[in-house]
C-alpha cells in the first residue's frame, strides 16, 4: 500500500485515521468501517471452517486493500469507491448466518421504505411470501432448509441492491443537476445583460450628452427587447424546471438537460417565441389595456426628488414593458405561443366560413 494511502494509528494503538482523500468523502470511510465490524461479528458467528468464512475474509482482505485499488488520482476515483463500497455489502449478505437472514432481510425493508426506493412495496410482498415459508400453521419458528436458505438470502441481496441502485442514482442525478444548473445560469445572466444593454448604454449616453441626448432614431430597440426578454424567460424557465423536476427526472433526461445544445435550442425557442408574440401584438389581431400599443412605445423621463437632488430617471413607458412581459412570457411558457396560434387559427377559420352580408 503506497504511503500516503496507509491508515494512521496513533501511539496508544486506539485510533485509526485514513488517508486525506478517502477522509474527504465523509461517509465513505464510515460505511468501510461499519461493514468491517459487521464482518468481524458474523466471523464470530460463523462455524469454523464453513463456506462462508472465506466471503468474510474476501471483505476483510478488499477493506484492507480498500485505497489501493480506487486510485485517488483519477478524476472519477468517488464513483469507482463508491462502487467498490457498495460491492463488499453485498458480500456481506452472502456471508450473513442463517438464523439472521429473516431479521436482516426486514432490517434491509424498513430502510428502503426509509429511503423511499421506488421499488419498496414490490420487495416487501415479494419477502413476505418468502419469510411465510420459515413459519409453520401457528407462526411458529420452522428450521431453515438449504431451499428456503437461498431464497432468503436471493431477496437480501435483492432489497440491497435496489436500495443502493435508488441510492446511487440519487448521488449521480445531483451532480448531473449541479452541472445543468450552472450551465443554465451561466446562460441565464448573459441573457439577462443582453437584455438591460441597451437601457444601460442609454443610461450613460444620457448622463454623458444630457437632456439632448434622443433613442428617436433607436428603430430596433423594441424587437431586440422582446427577443432578449424572450430568450431570458426561455432560460429562467429551464432552471425553475431543474430545480423543481431534477429527482424525478431519469439520468438520460437530466444528461440532456445539461447539454449545451439542448440549452442553446431552449434559447432559440424561446426567442422565436418572443418574435411570434412581438409581431402578433403589432398586428392588432386582438387589444386592450393588457396588450401594448406599438405607436407608443418608448422611454419616460421622471424627475426625484431626494434631499434638494432632482436627478432625472429614465424608465421605459408602460406599452414598452408590456412588451417586456408578454416576450418573456412568450420564453418562459413552452404552451402561450401555441395556445395564440392555434387560437387565431380557430378565429381565421370561422371567420372564413362565415357566409359574408349581400350587397343591398
Amino acid at each position: 500500500m503506497p504511503d500516503d494511502a496507509r491508515e494512521t494509528v496513533t501511539p496508544e494503538g486506539m485510533e485509526v485515521r485514513p488517508s486525506p482523500a478517502l477522509a474527504d468523502e465523509a461517509m465513505l470511510p464510515y460505511m468501510l468501517s461499519a461493514i468491517e465490524v459487521r464482518a468481524k461479528l458474523i466471523k464470530q458467528l460463523l462455524p469454523t471452517g464453513g463456506p462462508q468464512q472465506s466471503i468474510v475474509s474476501e471483505i476483510e482482505r478488499r477493506i484492507a486493500t480498500f485505497e489501493t485499488r480506487c486510485p485517488f488520482g483519477d478524476p472519477n476515483w468517488r464513483n469507482i469507491a463508491w462502487c467498490e463500497a457498495y460491492r463488499i455489502e453485498r458480500l456481506l449478505a452472502l456471508a450473513e448466518p442463517v438464523d439472521k437472514l429473516v431479521a436482516e432481510l426486514q432490517l434491509r425493508l424498513d430502510e428502503a421504505e426509509e429511503e423511499q426506493v421506488p421499488a419498496a412495496a414490490r420487495l416487501r410482498k415479494s419477502c413476505e411470501k418468502t419469510i411465510a415459508l420459515t413459519l409453520d400453521d401457528k407462526g411458529a419458528r420452522l428450521p431453515i432448509g438449504p431451499d428456503v436458505e437461498a431464497a432468503l438470502r436471493s431477496q437480501l441481496v435483492n432489497v440491497i441492491e435496489e436500495t443502493q441502485w435508488h441510492l446511487k442514482k440519487k448521488y449521480t442525478a445531483r451532480t448531473i443537476q449541479r452541472a445543468a444548473t450552472l450551465r443554465i445560469m451561466i446562460a441565464a445572466v448573459c441573457s439577462f445583460l443582453l437584455f438591460i444593454s441597451p437601457y444601460a448604454t442609454i443610461v450613460v449616453m444620457y448622463a454623458v450628452e444630457g437632456p439632448q441626448f434622443s433613442v428617436d432614431n433607436w428603430i430596433g430597440l423594441p424587437l431586440v427587447t422582446a427577443l432578449t426578454a424572450g430568450l431570458f424567460g426561455a432560460f429562467f424557465s429551464r432552471l425553475l424546471f431543474i430545480q423543481s423536476k431534477w429527482n424525478t427526472l431519469s439520468l438520460d433526461e437530466l444528461k440532456a438537460a445539461r447539454e449545451s445544445s439542448s440549452i442553446f435550442l431552449r434559447g432559440v425557442v424561446g426567442m422565436c417565441g418572443a418574435a411570434v408574440v412581438y409581431f402578433f401584438l403589432h398586428s392588432q389581431i386582438i387589444g386592450g389595456e393588457l396588450f401594448p400599443d406599438f405607436a407608443q412605445l418608448g422611454l419616460s423621463r421622471e424627475q426625484l426628488k431626494v434631499s434638494g437632488v432632482s436627478p432625472e430617471l429614465i424608465f421605459p413607458n408602460r406599452q414598452l414593458a408590456l412588451l417586456v412581459v408578454w416576450s418573456f412570457l412568450a420564453g418562459f411558457s413552452e404552451r402561450l405561443v401555441p395556445n395564440i396560434l392555434a387560437t387565431t387559427e380557430t378565429t381565421i377559420g370561422k371567420a372564413s366560413t362565415e357566409p359574408k352580408p349581400s350587397a343591398p
